[in-house]
Formats: C-alpha cells, sequence, structure tokens
C-alpha cells in the first residue's frame, strides 16, 4: 500500500515508480533490437509524470535522445543538468533560435525561415545547431509535403552552421483500431523521401517514423529511431494487450476527508445532477477538475477503498468529489482512496478514466496538475 507523506501537502498525491521507467525502455530497447536507437518522450511534463526525473531514469536506462514539445520543456532539462541530446519536436518562430542555439538543443524544422534564423544565430554564437527536417505524409499537420520534402532538405543543408540529424515524419492511425493501410502509405512517402535523399547524396544519421503505435503494430517503421512516449509510462495506445511486457509507473491516491450519512431524496453536488435512493453514507475526497480529474467523470466514474469499488455521485467540483460509500465494508475517516492504480485485488488504469471521458490514457495523465504531489520512487 503506498503512503503519502502529508507534511505541508494536501492528502492528495501521485507515485511514480521510477524503476518502472527503466524497466520499460529496457523492454523497448529489446523489441526494437540494437540496431534501432529510442528517444524517450517527455513532454508535457513527462505525461504528467514528472519532467526532470523521468527525463534522468530514460537516459539511465539507455535512451539515446529525449523529446519535448517546447523550447521551455528543452531548457529546463538543460538548467537540471541533462547534457544528453534534446529535441524540440514542436514548431518554433524564429525568435527563439538564440535560446535554441544557446542551449545546444535540436530543433524539428518544416520552413525556410526557421532554419535561416537558427542559421544566423548559430553563425554570431560560433556554434553548430542541429536540425531534424519533419515531413508530411498524410498527418496533415506540421511538416513539409512529401512532394517537396527532397528539394527542401537539399536546400536547407545548404545553410551555414546547420547539421541535419534527422529527417522524420509522423503517423496518424498507426494503432491497430486505425488504419493501417493509410498508415504504410505515409511509410511508402516517406521511404520514397529518404531514396530521393540518398540519390542526391544526402547522410541522414537518424531516419524516424514510429510514435508507440507505428513501434508496436509496424516493425518496419522502426528505422534508426523510435520515438515512444505513452509505452514508456506503462501503458499501450490501445485498450489491447501489450507485445511486450510493461509496467504501469503512475499511481493516483488521495484520502476520505469526511464522511456522513443522508437520507433518501438528497441532492449531491453543483447542479443537483444526482438524488440518493437510499439512506446512505457518503465520502468526500479532496481531489477535482482543478487537478485535472476530469468533471467528466460525474456520475460514471469510480475509486477503490478497501479494496472495494466506490461510485462518483454528483458532479466533480474543482476541488473534491463525493463517492457513495454504503456498500463498502468498514470504511473509516481518512481511509486511503485509489483513483489510478491497484489496491485488494481491483484496479483502475489509465484507459478505465479514459473511457469515462470519452478520451484517450494521453489527456488522462498529461492534465494531471502541478498541485498534486508527485512521490519518486527508485
Amino acid at each position: 500500500m503506498a503512503t503519502s507523506d502529508l507534511n505541508g501537502f494536501r492528502p492528495s498525491w501521485i507515485e511514480i515508480d521510477l524503476a518502472a521507467i527503466r524497466s520499460n525502455i529496457h523492454e523497448i530497447r529489446r523489441y526494437v533490437g540494437s540496431d534501432t536507437a529510442v528517444m524517450a518522450v517527455v513532454k508535457a511534463n513527462a505525461y504528467g509524470h514528472g519532467l526532470v526525473s523521468v527525463a534522468q531514469e530514460s537516459v539511465k536506462a539507455g535512451a539515446a535522445m529525449l523529446g519535448v514539445a517546447i523550447v521551455n520543456e528543452a531548457i529546463t532539462l538543460r538548467q537540471s543538468g541533462v547534457e544528453s541530446p534534446v529535441l524540440v519536436l514542436g514548431c518554433v518562430l524564429p525568435e527563439e533560435a538564440a535560446r535554441i542555439v544557446s542551449h545546444d538543443i535540436s530543433q524539428v524544422v518544416s520552413s525556410l525561415e526557421i532554419i535561416q534564423a537558427l542559421s544566423k544565430e548559430a553563425e554570431k554564437q560560433g556554434k553548430r545547431v542541429k536540425v531534424h527536417v519533419k515531413v508530411d505524409t498524410g498527418m496533415g499537420r506540421v511538416g513539409v509535403p512529401f512532394q517537396e520534402a527532397a528539394s527542401f532538405i537539399q536546400q536547407a543543408i545548404r545553410s551555414p552552421n546547420v547539421e541535419l540529424e534527422g529527417v522524420m515524419t509522423h503517423f496518424s492511425s498507426a494503432d491497430e483500431s486505425g488504419d493501417l493501410e493509410y498508415t504504410h502509405r505515409q511509410l511508402d512517402r516517406f521511404a520514397t523521401v529518404i531514396r530521393d535523399l540518398e540519390i542526391r547524396g544526402v547522410a541522414i544519421k537518424y531516419k524516424h517514423a514510429a510514435n508507440s503505435a507505428g513501434l508496436l503494430f509496424l516493425p518496419e517503421s522502426h528505422l534508426d529511431l523510435v520515438r515512444p512516449g505513452l509505452l514508456i509510462y506503462g501503458i499501450s495506445p490501445t485498450p489491447q494487450q501489450f507485445k511486450i511486457p510493461l509496467r504501469p509507473v503512475l499511481s493516483l491516491y488521495s484520502r476520505i476527508i469526511q464522511m456522513k450519512n443522508v437520507e433518501p431524496s438528497e441532492s449531491i453536488g453543483y447542479g443537483r445532477t444526482y438524488k440518493t435512493k437510499r439512506r446512505s453514507l457518503l465520502g468526500v475526497v479532496p481531489l477535482g477538475y482543478g487537478d485535472g480529474f476530469s468533471r467528466k467523470h460525474s456520475n460514471k466514474g469510480r475509486i477503490i477503498v478497501n479494496g472495494e469499488f466506490a461510485l462518483i455521485i454528483g458532479n466533480v467540483s474543482m476541488d473534491q468529489f463525493v463517492v457513495d460509500l454504503t456498500d463498502v465494508t468498514t470504511v473509516d475517516l481518512g481511509a486511503e482512496v485509489v483513483l489510478i492504480g491497484k489496491q485488494g485485488g481491483r484496479e483502475i488504469n489509465a484507459w478505465d478514466l479514459a473511457k469515462d471521458m470519452e478520451s484517450i490514457p494521453y489527456e488522462v495523465l498529461a492534465t494531471l496538475g502541478h498541485r498534486i504531489p508527485r512521490h519518486f520512487s527508485k
């Protein structure tokens, strides 16, 4: 059973198992083989798990590179002493070039404007800046259109002080329930770009396409580098079983902070969306949508307490919600409850919460707020 240090903290907390991070990366590396490097994607506060700690453990486990979404995340890693290669996966504006160069950050690019700004700043600082050109093979979001990519890249590498470290693309629907035929088409388009570059004599250290879903379901997409995100945290991008043995990293806990008996037909919470159907024992849990625990769990989510499930009743508030404890055996004030994790043979995982939210585990994890303390175990 997990325990919380309540000195100065709310009685809600997150447990992060760093040994599981290391184990998961070892399993991913074993699955993709020694010819393929692993980038640990740690954007969005490492999917809610803690940016710096997860990045450090990922590097210890053999991640060749770290992936973030914005420049501030990369700089946080540098200021925390992380010296490993860091790639900013998101678009940036030219005015961010100075910070990228000064902190030795690699940058995804898909426009000549940012390449020119990086080149100018690198020359000014007496450095070289590494870039990864993103090719749009069908995601329809960021990237150079695949029909123009080879010519664009050949032009880009002429820029002074700019080093082409990688060429990449991103799949839109690579999971088993997605459109694998379309994903194969994306991969074929990317392969055409790579062949065209090779004919032109362009050397590329990293060719990469596979996110977590691509890594699992399209082994031919592994190439030189894979970019697992959700898999690092022990969660599959689909509800199906893993193809590789992974361990969930994050557990979310709280405590019952108030208990009371109420009569039938009493309304519960904002909007009076729930009325008791019998004399009921209710408990209050100090967590809410202000912490990233979605309002969509109202009247359908559940927790585990004393090894038994208890339903969330009424609307989830910003800082707390109510559960029906009537059928739970012997609950005491202060009892530990599980919102993500295991207790007494019962389990709630990120996919369970995602179903309540009509969403995906990425949102469940990434929205967990900073005011929930993280406790890290080695």
